[in-house]
């Protein structure tokens, strides 16, 4: 069971996502501190997953994570924002994640679940990049 607070959603909208990467980007430049942001697509039996699908993976991921972490959708893809966590550690996690989904079935509420698959690409602050956009675009090349 997650331990998000109740007042943070599972997964966060993009403005919503995008406006906490970039205040957890200044709160790691004053303090000298790690971030890293992944991006995940999620794939069906028969292609890309349907938002609902996205949604349902998002909210397992956020299951597994600590309650200082978060997830959101940036367009058709999923992210993730891992606070205090260099490149290696947030291979480690997402890694695990991915495995623990795609071990199972997902899908959205009311729905048959169904397999997927996950492709993964990190990115680390400041090792790969100092700014949201950049981080994320390290992140999407990464993807695989």
């Amino acid at each position: 069971m997650s331990d998000h607070p109740a007042t943070l959603p599972p997964v966060l909208k993009e403005p919503d996502f995008l406006k906490m990467l970039s205040w957890e980007i200044q709160r790691a430049t004053r303090y000298q501190d790690f971030l890293s942001v992944g991006v995940i697509t999620v794939a069906g039996e028969t292609g890309f997953a349907s938002a609902e699908t996205r949604e349902a993976v998002g909210r397992l991921f956020a299951e597994f994570l600590r309650a200082s972490d978060v997830v959101g959708n940036i367009a058709d893809i999923l992210a993730v924002l891992l606070v205090h966590t260099p490149l290696t550690d947030a291979t480690s996690i997402v890694r695990r994640v991915q495995q623990r989904i795609e071990e199972g079935a997902v899908g959205p509420r009311g729905a048959a679940p169904t397999r997927v698959r996950l492709a993964l690409g990190l990115a680390c602050f400041p090792s790969d990049a100092t700014d949201d956009a950049q981080l994320i675009g390290v992140a999407r090349s990464r993807i695989g």
